[in-house]
């Protein structure tokens, strides 16, 4: 049986996970007439609705930075 402790019975950090590299969750609020385009668009695209937000945002993000 594997362990995450080593012989003095401490954390093993090569199994440590680290909280800021661990996706956040954001919740929104938008228009309902939206959030139908997105879940239509999702299927189009053969993604779960949040991978296509994730994708979207992203997407966006990137060019912000372009811009800048």
């Amino acid at each position: 049986m594997n362990s995450t402790h080593d012989a003095a019975g401490e954390q093993d950090t090569q199994f440590c996970l680290d909280p800021t590299q661990m996706p956040q969750r954001l919740e929104l609020d938008i228009p309902e007439e939206l959030l139908e385009r997105l879940m239509q668009q999702a299927q189009r695209c053969n993604r779960s609705l949040p991978e296509l937000i994730e994708h979207i945002l992203a997407q966006s993000c990137m060019e912000m930075a372009e811009e800048v």
